[in-house]
């Protein structure tokens, strides 16, 4: 389940909302062609009422999801309420279904996006757009929805355990945050929220979570008989007393034939970026170690990208 920020909504302008909507295909529902029952497919959800008691807008508004891209025929299409998913698996915006009355038919939870009313709204801020997971009874084939939650962002869903797990955030510049929900045969019911804690998010194994890192440095200093020593000596191991940036140097894996090192900085001073990690792999040579790979990962500002960490470039 990769990102989801190349979808991550930011309200700051029209042309921004545009941006990101060029995103999804606009022959999305040709992904999703329609399944017998007992599961839903896109193309049955499209047309169903939704009532959305939509933040800030005083009333139920009740609608059908769109799967054309922000703009229509006539400019931008403001109000519509998007459906998200695309074929890319990778976005994390995927249906999730699961029987949660037990009747033998799935049920489904629907990633939307709510468009902000009109061009003001689109200018100002959040303005009246928002990200959604609409829980979908299916009754024999038939879609009822029951519940929808909001969020300002929203980047990834998921279902672990038989809990449903949003990371997101209430408004866009706000801090990350995991929500954790009970999913039920009456809709969302949320167990839990919790800002994101970037120490606890464990180093990926898969090369392709990262920037490729130049590491000509580690190159020129050969072979070295501690990876660990040679990284503190090159990126420092110790606070920033002038700039106030934390460092952490820690092993995170050791064999025969392999060491790696995690190397984090936190509180790095840029205006978008937050903090940065390392992920250095060491290979055996003789009885001493080869820098053989390096990667990186950063953490954006609130409001600047997404604040997990990520191998995207912040705003």
């Amino acid at each position: 389940m990769a990102a989801f920020s190349k979808y991550a909504l930011r309200f700051t302008g029209l042309a921004g909302l545009m941006g990101l909507m060029s995103c999804i295909p606009s022959s999305i529902a040709e992904t999703f062609p329609p399944t017998d029952a007992p599961q839903l497919a896109a193309l049955d959800l499209q047309p169903l009422e939704y009532r959305l008691d939509v933040p800030g807008r005083g009333q139920v508004v009740t609608t059908s999801i769109t799967f054309t891209e922000f703009m229509d025929s006539e400019g931008f299409d403001y109000g519509a309420v998007v459906y998200l998913p695309t074929h890319d698996t990778e976005n994390g915006f995927d249906l999730i279904h699961q029987d949660v009355n037990g009747d033998n038919f799935d049920d489904v939870l629907v990633p939307l996006m709510v468009l902000p009313e009109n061009e003001q709204d689109a200018k100002n801020g959040a303005g009246g757009g928002y990200f959604a997971l609409a829980a979908v009874i299916n009754q024999q084939g038939q879609p009822i929805h029951r519940d929808t939650a909001f969020f300002g962002i929203m980047h990834e869903m998921m279902l672990i355990d038989d809990q449903v797990v949003v990371l997101g955030a209430a408004s866009p510049g706000e801090e990350e945050t995991t929500y954790t929900y009970r999913w039920t045969e009456a809709g969302l019911s949320l167990i839990d929220s919790e800002v994101i804690n970037l120490d606890t998010i464990p180093f990926p194994e898969v090369r392709e979570n990262y920037f490729d890192y130049d590491f000509g440095r580690f190159s020129e200093a050969g072979t070295v008989d501690d990876p660990l020593v040679l990284t503190r000596k090159l990126l420092g191991d110790t606070s920033d007393a002038e700039g106030g940036s934390e460092v952490m140097v820690d092993v995170l894996e050791t064999t025969d034939q392999r060491r790696i090192i995690g190397y984090s900085q936190h509180q790095l001073g840029d205006d978008s970026v937050y903090a940065q990690r390392l992920r250095l792999e060491f290979v055996a040579e003789s009885d001493q170690w080869r820098i053989d790979w390096v990667g990186k990962q950063v953490s954006c500002q609130p409001g600047r990208g997404r604040q997990a960490w990520h191998s995207e470039l912040c705003f």
